[in-house]
């Protein structure tokens, strides 16, 4: 056995206790990392049979490669396909997203009530009967929490594409009532069954299908998805399945073609193969053929691989991955740190011992490959626990039935990057520890290390490390937010280079801050714990090198906390609708409401101010936002315009809308609405553009998109919230996402795209207004009124987000949203915050380690203490004291770099996240900081007591004996 491995285990069998706490906080670490990457493992898993089912009865299915939904394929290609002896069937279909023509949402009846209305309106709840593919009652699985898109899918089989588990499948034959076939996630998510008849509408013609089949077929399917050179989505909606839907109705081609108003139109082929056709030989032919076609056209064939590749790239596993990686980085900051704490005790332990072997003839790569031997054996028994640890809480999870986040498989993801985490940790904390110790001279090592020691933390040596750190820190806001960069070139340098800057500077920084954060809370720290001041000065400073590195180590999970809640709650705030929305908004779905009603509508008890509004949601003529090289919120093709009367709206001393305006005057507005065609815009709207005031814009005409009208705009104002307030109300009419909510002058709006009636009422109620009485009494109206479906996205018609009061009545409240909003957020954010307070607590047994090495090197200062009168409690506060420093240094540098981090993330996320482009403040949670901070501090108290206790209970002789060289345990 080499001389390094011998010497190695000899120094771990010397100091046990080190070694040990080392090794449970890389197991935590792997454990960690394992438990994460588990679940990319498991959906890697289920991704090949996943893919295998969604293709059903076919080989292969042929899309159009286009984000377009009114893309087609061409007759050439299908007669090209069906020339092709080696293709034994091509079906043919055409889908498009529909509406059900009424509220939905989960837990409720196909027309938006529960099951108990639908039997007081007197519908008959549907029954199976005969045939072997009936399904009981009791066999049906509980409604799943899903929010499926119905889909109208026209369909020329005779064939079903995936097993039919009730009813049967289309018949062939004309029939007076149109056959429907259902999946069964929307037959389960609607309460659907067949014998029912249910109504659909797109583009307001409805079509009533009664349902004579359910079909078996995938949870999920992925769509087609483009990025933009900075990594946001291309496409204003999600993109077009690339198979079967899972919210599926299937009808005959010939009905969906009529329906939708496409006639002859197809988007998706289903090739089955011949028997003898060799599926990649095929594949290799026509891809190249394909994509692009001899008709200009580009289309993609999507086989068993292709779908598994497309679920591996799409966004929710994108999600995973991203979360798999970001346990590795903090494993491997925690593991970095803590190896280096460790081993860098033992080479001060052990300077003398060194010195020694190197007098009787060890050379330097020998002492040196001793610290790397001891890494590499903290390394594997890290890793190897850490796969044990996570197995068995997997098969205890599963056992007690618990649903374990993030746990999955242990899979090749799993083992791989758990060794990665481990091994690369403990090599890259152990080059600093073998440079010292391989330095060692034997002069050296008869020196009292004290002195050593302290030299460490001499002012000037801090001070250029500070110098140095803050050069490093200042490049990633420049990168940010200075320097005049293209997007993608401002993204790559400050994800590649400005970022790991920065770490590397609050690094360099943390020497300085150790020094700082002990000289201005060891006096208050030990006050509180009844220490006189003297014996509080140099708790950290005394071993500068061990305490940066546990000081960091505990940073790492703090930190990121603190970023992720700056970070979240930062962007969350351009989201929150404010006063300058309506208490209240109400949507007219079926019909609209005359203008004569407006006299006994603002008559209703607790209403104050009233405001009718004429809104459409047409497409930008030009595309100003760019939303083609990458979507976001604000970079869409669209805008809401939304008709309102100047004077009232925004004129006068109590206006309805209370905007701030940004630029422009709200006199001149209101005078440019009435006038010369004149809109307010808001003012992430210009940043997204590049429009100045004055300038304008046109937009196309819904029914007549050839047409387009212009305005000029009048004025700039800050519209915080308004994307929730318009996500669910209906405002939304026809399509998903929107750029800006615009104002124009109402005779403007409604003579522009030939609006008649009253849709929407926009009003603020009275501090003591009845809510239930106003919405019964506008439901009054509703009802009165009721005529064809208003065009609505499918978002306006979900059962959250607002309340249906009848069939037609949709009120939105901008307090509900909030709070909505705010639970939300919440949830997500700390949701994310899960894994750095689990790296937080990785920390714990190194903290012991290094607390209890502390204690170790100062037992004859102890025993001296004790002998001279001082009390063994005074002692163990005095330890106490110690690990509640560490807990402030790391609060002020989780701080420091949060905030830092998190303010620079802001900016980056405007040119990377989908959430980006508003004008975003800096907010700071101190509440929710300071449970971090409290969380940290309880964990170095704890890592401090068993130190504590140990010191309390020894005699006086015992410290003293122990000083000169018995070791101490615990």
């Amino acid at each position: 056995m080499p001389v390094s491995v011998r010497l190695a285990i000899a120094d771990a069998l010397c100091y046990p206790q080190r070694i040990l706490g080392a090794v449970l906080a890389l197991l935590a670490a792997s454990c960690l990392v394992v438990w994460v990457v588990s679940a990319y493992d498991k959906l890697v898993s289920e991704f090949e049979g996943t893919a295998r089912e969604a293709l059903g009865h076919y080989d292969l299915f042929v899309v159009p490669d286009s984000l377009d939904e009114k893309a087609v394929i061409s007759d050439r290609l299908i007669e090209a396909l069906r020339k092709d002896p080696r293709i034994a069937d091509v079906h043919c279909s055409l889908r498009k997203a529909v509406t059900i023509g009424r509220s939905f949402g989960q837990g409720e009846g196909p027309r938006g009530g529960s099951p108990d209305d639908l039997r007081r309106s007197g519908r008959r709840q549907p029954v199976v009967r005969g045939g072997e593919n009936q399904r009981s009652p009791g066999d049906s699985q509980p409604t799943r929490p899903l929010f499926l898109l119905p889909t109208v899918v026209g369909i020329d089989s005779p064939v079903a594409p995936y097993p039919v588990v009730a009813g049967q499948w289309l018949d062939v034959k004309k029939h007076p009532v149109v056959q429907a076939v259902i999946s069964e996630q929307l037959a389960e998510s609607f309460r659907w069954d067949v014998g029912q008849t249910i109504r659909l509408n797109s583009g307001g013609k409805d079509l009533s299908v009664q349902i004579v089949g359910i079909v078996q077929q995938p949870e999920s399917v992925p769509t087609l998805e483009k990025e933009g050179p900075t990594g946001r989505p291309v496409g204003s909606t999600i993109g077009p399945f690339l198979g079967m839907p899972p919210g599926a109705i299937y009808v005959p081609l010939d009905v969906a073609q009529e329906f939708l108003g496409m006639p002859g139109a197809i988007n998706l082929l289903g090739l089955k193969l011949t028997s003898a056709t060799r599926l990649d030989q095929f594949l290799a032919e026509w891809t190249s053929r394909v994509s692009p076609f001899v008709d200009g056209g580009s289309y993609l064939l999507m086989g068993e691989r292709q779908l598994e590749k497309a679920f591996t790239t799409a966004r929710a596993s994108r999600s995973i991955r991203s979360q798999a990686w970001t346990a590795c980085g903090l494993a491997i900051m925690a593991a970095v740190f803590l190896i280096f704490a460790t081993l860098n005790m033992g080479v001060d332990e052990r300077s003398r011992q060194i010195g020694l072997c190197r007098v009787v003839g060890l050379t330097q790569a020998q002492v040196a490959g001793t610290i790397l031997t001891q890494a590499l054996l903290l390394a594997i028994a890290g890793w190897v626990g850490g796969l044990g640890a996570a197995g068995i809480v997997f098969q205890l999870g599963r056992g007690f039935g618990l649903n374990l986040t993030w746990s999955g498989t242990i899979g090749p993801y799993s083992l791989g990057l758990s060794a990665a985490v481990t091994f690369l940790g403990a090599g890259v904390a152990a080059v600093w520890p073998m440079l010292r110790a391989s330095r060692v001279s034997p002069l050296e090592a008869l020196q009292a290390r004290h002195t050593q020691l302290l030299r460490d933390a001499r002012p000037s040596t801090l001070g250029w490390l500070a110098f140095l750190g803050s050069l490093l820190i200042v490049i990633h806001p420049l990168v940010v937010y200075i320097l005049p960069l293209d997007e993608v070139i401002r993204v790559s340098i400050a994800t590649t280079v400005g970022a790991p800057l920065m770490v590397l500077g609050f690094v360099c920084w943390t020497p300085a801050l150790v020094v700082i954060a002990e000289k201005a809370f060891s006096i208050p720290l030990g006050m509180v714990l009844g220490i006189p001041r003297q014996l509080c000065k140099m708790e950290l400073t005394r071993n500068l090198p061990r305490s940066v590195g546990i000081c960091m180590a505990v940073s790492v999970g703090l930190g990121v906390f603190t970023a992720m809640m700056v970070w979240g709650y930062s962007m969350l705030e351009p989201f929150k609708p404010t006063t300058w929305a309506p208490d209240l908004l109400a949507a007219f779905q079926l019909g609209h409401v005359p203008e004569s009603e407006l006299e006994s509508i603002s008559t209703i008890p607790g209403i104050s101010k009233l405001l009718p509004v004429a809104v459409e949601q047409p497409r930008l003529a030009e595309d100003l936002t760019g939303a083609s090289r990458g979507a976001s919120v604000v970079r869409q093709d669209n805008v809401i315009i939304m008709g309102v009367n100047p004077d009232l709206a925004f004129g006068g001393k109590n206006p309805v809308f209370t905007v701030d305006f940004v630029e422009g005057s709200r006199d001149a507005a209101v005078q440019q609405l009435k006038s010369n065609r004149g809109c307010i815009v808001p003012d992430h709207f210009l940043k997204a553009t590049g429009l100045r005031l004055g300038d304008t814009f046109s937009v196309c005409l819904p029914d007549q998109p050839e047409q387009t009208v212009e305005y000029r705009i009048a004025g700039v104002v800050s519209l915080p919230g308004w994307h929730w307030m318009t996500k669910f109300s209906g405002l939304r009419r026809r399509f998903g996402r929107s750029a800006a909510l615009v104002f124009a002058d109402e005779n403007v709006v409604r003579k522009d795209f030939k609006l008649v009636g009253i849709n929407f009422l926009w009003i603020d109620l009275e501090d003591d207004a009845n809510l239930d009485l106003v919405c019964r009494k506008l439901q009054e109206v509703a009802d009165r009124h009721l005529g064809p479906g208003q065009p609505v996205n499918f978002q306006g018609t979900w059962a959250f987000g607002a309340r249906m009061f009848g069939r037609s009545l949709r009120v939105t409240l901008r307090d509900e949203i909030r709070q909505q909003i705010n639970r939300r957020a919440d949830t997500m954010i700390w949701g994310m915050a899960q894994l750095p307070f689990v790296t937080l607590l990785i920390t714990l047994p190194g903290l012991m380690t290094v607390v209890n090495a502390s204690v170790r090197t100062r037992q004859w200062e102890f025993g001296v203490m004790r002998a001279i009168g001082f009390p063994s409690t005074l002692i163990a506060r005095q330890v106490l004291v110690e690990g509640f420093l560490i807990a402030a240094v790391a609060s002020m540098i989780s701080l420091l770099f949060g905030i830092a981090a998190g303010w620079c993330g802001i900016g980056l996320a405007q040119y990377t996240s989908f959430f980006g482009g508003m004008e975003t403040p800096l907010i700071i949670p101190w509440q929710k900081l300071m449970l971090g901070i409290g969380a940290t501090f309880l964990v170095c108290g704890v890592a401090a007591v068993p130190a504590a206790l140990a010191v309390f209970r020894r005699e006086p002789l015992q410290l003293l004996t122990a000083g000169r060289g018995e070791p101490f345990a615990l």
